[in-house]
């Protein structure tokens, strides 16, 4: 299971993970891989600054992702 947070000026829409046959919401910030992968969607508040992106998983080092907004 990967957990995605969104801080900043940004908000977590949806994750989607390719599987047809997973049955997790799209909107809840945590969704199991399938064959290692997973696509997240982020949108922009309109604002400038910076998005956060976080996504971490019980036995990974979590990861960042900085998303400039203009």
């Amino acid at each position: 299971m990967i957990s995605m947070k969104v801080k900043g000026m940004g908000a977590y829409k949806a994750g989607a993970n390719g599987d047809a046959t997973c049955l997790d919401l799209f909107n809840r910030p945590l969704m199991p891989t399938f064959k290692g992968q997973l696509t997240a969607i982020v949108q922009s508040l309109e604002k400038n600054g910076t998005i956060i992106f976080e996504a971490s998983a019980k036995g990974l080092k979590t990861s960042k992702l900085f998303i400039q907004v203009y």
